[in-house]
């Protein structure tokens, strides 16, 4: 979720023979790409009070992501109470909040939380809707694990995030 592909410097010989074989004209060989992490990530820590049986777990999470990837140009931002709040930053001591807004254009963004699923305000919910809409207009589509099971999920979120179950069957993109 927080990947992209990159050209390598190897050739793609695979496709160079299906070129050459259909007589297609090559300018220059096409080179193979492989997945790599984003240079620029986007990482939400939801950590409302609803959530609090995983704070554990979406700690965890951050640090793996963390120690697998490396810190710089990823993004982490802590989210209490809903992303109409906004966050704060993780570590140092730092604990303003800052306006929670989507990242740039093309920046991968991860989500750990239940966007308001579990949430009996409607206000929670919207909020997250505000957030994959305003993400939307920028090309953006937040991948979210969530540990709210697909049945809980409000229908309009899929259209704007792709949700995974956290799981330990379900496939993670």
């Amino acid at each position: 979720a927080l990947g992209t592909l990159a050209a390598t410097a190897d050739p793609d010989m695979e496709k160079a023979v299906s070129l050459a074989a259909t007589l297609s004209p090559m300018e220059r060989l096409p080179m193979a790409t492989r997945l790599t992490w984003h240079a620029g990530a986007c990482v939400v820590l939801d950590f409302h009070d609803r959530l609090m049986p995983f704070w554990q777990d979406i700690r965890q999470v951050a640090g793996l992501i963390t120690g697998l990837r490396g810190a710089s140009g990823l993004g982490v931002r802590i989210l209490e109470k809903g992303p109409q709040q906004g966050y704060r930053k993780l570590g140092g001591n730092d604990f303003r909040f800052y306006p929670f807004r989507p990242p740039a254009a093309g920046t991968p963004v991860l989500i750990l939380g239940d966007l308001g699923c579990f949430s009996a305000s409607r206000d929670r919910l919207n909020g997250w809707l505000r957030f994959g809409r305003a993400c939307r207009a920028k090309g953006i589509t937040p991948v979210v694990l969530t540990p709210c099971p697909s049945y809980a999920w409000d229908k309009r979120l899929s259209s704007l995030f792709t949700m995974v179950w956290w799981d330990r069957g379900q496939k993670i993109p």
